[in-house]
């Protein structure tokens, strides 16, 4: 199981790092891609991160699952036919996709969510071609997509995409890892 996360200057730090952390700490192999031609990344809060791969460098086909994080680099570094051609290059093989924060709009502006449930950033929802807006929602998993809300759900986010590849199992043990919404006594 290998998977990459796609970066880009404005990205989420909070929903890369957890994403990142927690699928880590589940063993599961993944790996940051800068959609330039630099490794270094300027995250929304400023911080420079290096990422591990180029995305130009990426052969897909190694790849089971593709994470993409929401912040400022949505509107701006990854709305572009680029970016739409990893994703669809993940979806037609029916690989898993998780987005988040303001990335479901990319899948959403694809025709991708159409008569699905999803969630996203609050106000976003209508950039969602035709979807089902689940408002109280912090995660959605339809086929092969997992959205979340926001870096305030970046936790379930991450630990949703644990139980897709590895089961519910393994997804509860780092949740008792990390103890989220784990009563201690």
């Amino acid at each position: 199981m290998k998977g990459m996360i796609l970066l880009a200057n404005g990205f989420e730090d909070m929903e890369m790092i957890t994403a990142l952390d927690l699928l880590r700490r589940a063993n599961i192999e993944v790996y940051t891609f800068s959609i330039y031609n630099d490794k270094r990344i300027l995250s929304q809060s400023r911080v420079y991160y290096e990422s591990d791969e180029l995305l130009k460098n990426a052969d897909f086909s190694e790849y089971d699952f593709l994470i993409i994080p929401g912040g400022k680099a949505v509107f701006s570094e990854l709305n572009n036919q680029e970016i739409e051609a990893v994703v669809e290059t993940f979806n037609k093989d029916k690989k898993l996709i998780a987005s988040i924060c303001a990335a479901p709009t990319i899948l959403g502006k694809m025709g991708l969510l159409k008569n699905k449930n999803f969630t996203c950033f609050p106000s976003l929802e209508n950039e969602v071609i035709e979807g089902i807006y689940q408002k109280q929602s912090t995660v959605e998993l339809v086929d092969n997509y997992i959205t979340s809300r926001s870096a305030g759900t970046a936790i379930d986010f991450a630990l949703k995409i644990i139980e897709v590849l590895k089961g519910k199992e393994e997804a509860l043990r780092i949740q008792n890892v990390i103890y989220y919404n784990v009563e201690v006594k």
